[in-house]
């Protein structure tokens, strides 16, 4: 994965769960828009605020495919992959690079 300039703005975004504790899509689909019609020049999605860490891998993957189809190409989106287990960090890497994310 080739690492971008990336500069200005990059927001570290939240991940909203419905009440039935899944990842809401819709919810972040407009916090996505919210941001970037806001001036961010780049969305940090699964970290600090994300916190990615608390999530199963499946959910991580699934923030990780909406943030990317989201942005579309407006903003350079960040992945954070890290993970306690090394092969997982390295499954969040390959998938990143798969979606299309900017960096991971």
């Amino acid at each position: 994965m080739k690492i971008p300039s990336i500069q200005g703005i990059v927001v570290a975004t939240v991940t909203p769960f419905d009440a039935q504790g899944r990842v809401d899509a819709k919810a972040l689909a407009a916090h996505t828009e919210w941001l970037l019609a806001r001036g961010a020049h780049g969305l940090f999605c699964c970290g600090s605020t994300g916190e990615g860490v608390l999530m199963s891998t499946p959910e991580r993957r699934e923030v990780a495919e909406l943030t990317v189809r989201q942005a579309a190409g407006r903003v350079p989106v960040v992945v954070h992959a890290g993970s306690v287990c090394p092969v997982e960090a390295a499954e969040l890497t390959r998938h990143a690079k798969e979606i299309g994310a900017s960096a991971a």
